[in-house]
């Protein structure tokens, strides 16, 4: 039986018709996962941004105590590379913070305004310590709004890690989701490629 030509330009019209449709869909889903691959690495930079202003703070505030049980300067190390680094990373955190919830925005900005408000409770003590000596030093250091400033930086670093944490592992499922998205479309893509060549054959 032989083919018409206007049946065989429907044929023709509806295979181009498929192939482009499944380009655009294709072209969707690599946008998608472009997009949520780029969710990924930023939840990935936040988490990071997070633990080191953490890491940070306890390695200066381990530091700082020791040296004031010792007098030894070199323990001030960490508290000397602190400097600036918690800040900057502070600020970068909250203006890479994409999300809406107004609780975490605000305890992503309190990082900044308590770690510094604890690395001043540090360098006061120091003062206090060259003034003084190590036993006013250390009354100050061990004075309950020192304590509380720790407290309230551990609540609101805590805060904003189980968020960028959360963030992270939601943005990891919806990549993976967008993968086997996209390997489902390449697979299509081959079979009615195949497909096809066998009717053009």
């Amino acid at each position: 039986m032989r083919f018409k030509w206007w049946q065989l330009a429907l044929v023709v019209a509806v295979s181009v018709g498929f192939v482009v449709l499944l380009y655009v869909i294709a072209e969707i889903g690599r946008l998608r996962l472009v997009a949520a691959e780029d969710d990924v690495r930023r939840a990935h930079s936040q988490l990071i941004r997070v633990v080191d202003v953490h890491q940070l703070l306890t390695n200066a505030t381990s530091g700082h105590r020791a040296y004031l049980l010792t007098g030894d300067s070199t323990y001030l190390e960490p508290l000397h590379r602190a400097e600036g680094q918690i800040q900057a990373l502070s600020r970068e955190l909250l203006e890479t913070y994409q999300g809406k919830d107004a609780t975490v925005r605000e305890a992503i900005r309190e990082v900044g305004v308590v770690s510094a408000r604890r690395m001043a409770q540090m360098h006061e003590s120091l003062a206090v310590f060259e003034q003084q000596g190590p036993a006013a030093a250390r009354r100050l250091a061990n004075s309950p709004p020192t304590y509380e400033t720790m407290a309230r930086f551990r609540e609101v670093s805590g805060i904003t890690r189980d968020y960028e944490n959360a963030l992270l592992t939601r943005s990891l499922e919806n990549w993976e989701r967008q993968l086997t998205l996209a390997g489902r479309l390449n697979l299509a893509t081959l079979l009615l490629g195949l497909l096809l060549t066998a009717i053009a054959a």
